[in-house]
């Protein structure tokens, strides 16, 4: 009768009733890194490839704002080129 407490009242004392809480998380392997060579080797050309594709992906909307922010303005070019030259002395 006094196990049968016990195990109740104290639940980290027996080996059964232990409660560990698990990650919210779980990996398919055990090692959750893995960095190792790739297994088929990828060519210069097609990284070069990749690269620009990423490149221009990432920097083609902020050009094309900054390209319109005159029209954004609804400034001449004239009206721009003096913004733009706002601080230079002549």
């Amino acid at each position: 009768m006094n196990s049968i407490v016990r195990q109740f009242i104290n639940p980290r004392t027996v080996k059964g009733l232990q409660v560990i809480q698990k990650r919210a998380y779980s990996y398919p392997y055990e090692n959750k890194f893995l960095v190792t060579p790739p297994r088929t080797p990828i060519s210069v050309a097609e990284r070069c490839a990749w690269f620009s594709l990423l490149f221009i992906s990432v920097t083609s909307v902020p050009a094309w704002v900054l390209y319109h922010l005159r029209l954004y303005r609804n400034q001449t070019y004239d009206d721009w080129i003096q913004y733009q030259n706002r601080w230079v002395k002549s």
